[in-house]
């Protein structure tokens, strides 16, 4: 069976010190390889750890070896935030329908039609947010931007703004 090896892997007829000298570079922090350090710490000869690297093309290897933990990273990166805007959406869900259920129970005399805007206003931008939809539109018109706001229309029952200035 021929079976691939990818190239920051032992490769086939890599002699035990090759592959020891190079898992030692591999294994060394992005910006830290040397082949110093390689032949400080496993005790072998600059001379040769040099024509191993130039033989066994160690700086291809190593780019292909940081291409795959990049690549590692991201998708554990993407998963992640996949996975906390699934958190976010059901909390946003969840408080959704608390408030939709608490309106049920408060007297219409004990909330103003801001409050109740403020309240599903706020669930549905942490929704939006989740989702990864806009949760504002902003306009630039000659170098100024301009919010364009979702507007509640809500019936005016005195409540609010009243002439005494004792409102909001």
């Amino acid at each position: 069976m021929n079976e691939s090896v990818e190239l920051w892997e032992r490769q086939p007829k890599e002699s035990n010190p090759r592959w020891e000298a190079f898992q030692a570079y591999r294994d060394m922090p992005i910006g830290k390889r040397s082949l110093a350090t390689v032949c400080k710490t496993l005790g072998k000869a600059m001379s040769s750890v040099a024509k191993w690297s130039k033989e066994d093309n160690w700086q291809a290897r190593i780019e292909a070896y940081d291409r795959y933990l990049d690549a590692q990273a991201t998708a554990r990166r993407i998963e992640g935030i996949a996975d906390m805007n699934k958190r976010h959406i059901d909390v946003a869900e969840k408080i959704l329908e608390k408030a939709a259920d608490g309106l049920k129970y408060i007297d219409p005399e004990d909330i103003r039609p801001s409050d109740v805007a403020k309240l599903v206003d706020t669930a549905a931008k942490l929704e939006r947010l989740a989702r990864g939809d806009a949760t504002e539109v902003v306009e630039t018109r000659e170098g100024e931007s301009v919010v364009q706001a979702v507007q509640f229309y809500m019936p005016d029952n005195g409540r609010d703004g009243d002439s005494s200035g004792q409102g909001d």
